[in-house]
């Protein structure tokens, strides 16, 4: 039987109860795919049905009969591959079943795996027997999230949170399978400490191109290069479950940027790192954002904030008046306009020097003729907006000098 890894108090609690006798008989098992959560629950089932002296053994008649999936008084339910997750006449045939003692020993379980898609009519029907089991029923449900099953379900369990291990077990795991170090490093990278994630990465070819497609959409975004972001989403074709696979990639890469833009001390969750990193370095932060950091680095606490315009989130306990034109109207606010307009001719100045071509010293970054002459025949650069009209198409937005 597979090896459960990490979690330690997950196993630790699941151990005292049954040493205590004190193990209730409904359980669900959370957290994403790939963290061993049906594994979980054969350790657990393991230890209940075990005869011998040390629970699990591995040796009596019942951990063999587990071991080899033909233990009588264990069923996995069968997922019906449907929308609804099981069928209403399965979940009835476990509820006749339920009705009848167990075969060996003094415990009958059911294992509902995959729960997310279970729907509220098969669950209403499998309430009762979960209420109110014989005193040998057990059910053990798994899904990513505890919202999956009802609330009039879940409050007759216990529900517990399934984690990834670290890197260091993760790559134990891999190893102890017969995978390299390279291999197992590779599969880390890209899946953290979630062991049956990495497995399918090492052992499925499809998995392993849709993190480089993904890896291959981070780096076209971070250069800003649409028409190699478009190519790489065109490889997917029709292909939904590799569509579906490489959004969820790309989602958590994305999530990783955008939290680490705020803490980069935060855990990834993505399958390019690097990349996500590079990512947050070039996302802007919204001006809302740039001038809580500003007032965050005064060495003077204002009394009270002038805004230039008509948004502005209120900043802690401070009051603040937002102002139109502001700037034609107080002589602080048209101070700090100044001052941000020297420091960003100071910054194009500097960027001049990277991009000698755009001609950032003399236009600063507007968009006159040479500019975008510049940009037909050179491209862009990671600092140019590609939300703007860098072309010049909108003759209003073209500076002719």
């Amino acid at each position: 039987m597979a090896q459960f890894y990490g979690n330690e108090q997950i196993q630790h609690t699941l151990h005292q109860m049954l040493l205590r006798d004190r193990a209730p008989h409904g359980f669900l098992f959370y957290g994403e795919t790939g963290l061993g959560k049906k594994t979980l629950a054969k350790q657990f089932l393991a230890e209940l049905l075990c005869t011998g002296t040390e629970k699990p053994c591995g040796s009596c008649k019942s951990c063999k009969m587990l071991a080899d999936g033909v233990h009588p008084d264990v069923r996995f339910v069968e997922h019906s591959g449907k929308r609804n997750g099981f069928s209403v006449d399965t979940v009835r045939e476990v509820c006749v079943d339920l009705a009848s003692p167990p075969n060996e020993g003094n415990a009958k379980c059911y294992v509902f795996g995959d729960c997310d898609a279970m729907d509220t009519r098969t669950q209403n029907l499998l309430l009762k027997a979960v209420e109110e089991p014989p005193a040998y029923g057990y059910f053990i449900f798994t899904a990513t999230s505890p919202a999956s099953l009802l609330p009039t379900v879940r409050s007759r369990i216990v529900s517990l949170a399934v984690s990834s291990v670290t890197e260091q077990e993760c790559r134990a795991a891999l190893a102890e399978r017969g995978f390299s170090p390279e291999d197992a490093a590779e599969a880390v990278a890209a899946f953290h400490g979630n062991i049956g994630q990495c497995l399918n990465f090492l052992e499925n070819m499809p998995i392993r191109e849709a993190v480089g497609l993904t890896k291959t959409a981070i780096n076209s975004i971070i250069n800003k290069n649409e028409y190699a972001l478009l190519q790489t989403v065109s490889v997917l074709g029709k292909e939904r479950e590799r569509t579906f696979l490489f959004l969820n990639l790309f989602d958590r890469c994305i999530r990783d940027a955008i939290v680490w833009k705020h803490d980069p001390c935060a855990a990834g969750i993505g399958c390019d790192a690097a990349g996500s990193k590079k990512l947050a370095e070039r996302l802007s932060d919204s001006a809302g954002q740039a001038m809580h950091r500003a007032v965050d680095q005064l060495k003077i606490r204002p009394q009270h904030l002038l805004i230039d315009g008509n948004r502005f989130k209120k900043y802690q306990d401070l009051p603040h008046t937002t102002v139109v034109k502001g700037d034609g109207k107080y002589l602080s606010i048209a101070a700090a306009s100044i001052l941000a307009k020297t420091y960003r001719d100071d910054y194009m100045n500097e960027l001049h020097k990277e991009y000698p071509f755009y001609d950032w010293n003399s236009n600063k970054g507007y968009p006159t003729k040479k500019h975008r002459a510049a940009i037909r025949e050179h491209g862009t650069t990671p600092y140019h907006r590609m939300t703007f009209n860098l072309l010049g198409t909108d003759p209003q937005l073209e500076i002719p000098f």
